[in-house]
């Protein structure tokens, strides 16, 4: 019987093409998927306890996108704190449905709490992020006015809460970029399918993704062009995410 698969990912950082990839090749990501203007590929009841968990963790966002962090301590503690039931329940209905896919940035802190209440050693675990100044590009774009050193300290907070729950469980995890992807597609493939014992072709990432190969999305002149308009929504308009002081 394949391995269920857990994708862990900082957001933003191209998991979407990994997991749909993988679950076409016969993984169950639930009955519904959340919905952003793209297919997620993500669980919605997962993401519902992902929020579930860290409102009971005294988090205040529904995402992970802050400064400082979920407290992985409080997250841990949750499991001898709040009725587990509905998260058991959750479990039994994925492993009914194995081969299973998780993906919800949430997860990267959550698992703390889920890894209290199931085995998970059946499962294969990756991690998938971006380029930070692709990733810088792309937030601009999309109206989220953060620096690069706030995405460069986000994206380092998530892997080492990543990093955590796998050291302690002694789980390896294929550690990837979505630039790994896209600059050699073909290497990228046989060494992520060697990993799940799955094959995957480029007729597959085809299916998914209909971006440019072989590149970096964003070249020097988007990049600047970007920081300009960073400079001018932060410093004229006064417009930005307002994190506490970040310490690199």
């Amino acid at each position: 019987m394949r391995s269920n698969v857990m994708i862990f990912t900082s957001g933003g950082g191209g998991s979407s093409v990994l997991a749909g990839l993988i679950a076409r090749k016969g993984f169950w990501v639930g009955n519904a998927t959340r919905k952003l203007h793209f297919e997620t590929y993500e669980n919605e009841r997962l993401v519902e306890l992902n929020m579930e968990i860290l409102r009971s963790a005294g988090f205040p966002l529904k995402d992970c996108m802050d400064l400082p962090p979920p407290s992985i301590t409080r997250i841990r503690e949750l499991s001898s704190k709040i009725a587990v039931e509905p998260y058991r329940q959750f479990v039994e209905t994925c492993n009914a449905h194995r081969p299973w896919l998780w993906k919800d940035p949430r997860l990267c802190y959550t698992i703390h709490f889920w890894s209290q209440l199931a085995d998970f050693s059946d499962c294969k675990f990756l991690f998938t992020t971006r380029d930070p100044l692709q990733e810088f590009v792309s937030m601009i774009k999309r109206r989220v006015i953060v620096s690069l050193k706030e995405i460069i300290a986000i994206n380092e907070n998530y892997r080492k809460s990543t990093e955590a729950f796998l050291k302690e469980c002694g789980f390896k995890c294929f550690f990837c970029t979505f630039e790994d992807l896209m600059l050699d597609p073909d290497g990228f493939l046989a060494r992520l399918g060697a990993f799940l014992d799955l094959h995957l072709n480029k007729d597959d990432l085809n299916a998914i993704y209909r971006g440019p190969l072989r590149r970096k999305k964003y070249g020097t002149s988007e990049i600047l062009k970007n920081h300009i308009l960073y400079l001018y929504f932060r410093y004229v308009r006064n417009e930005y995410v307002r994190f506490p002081q970040v310490k690199l």
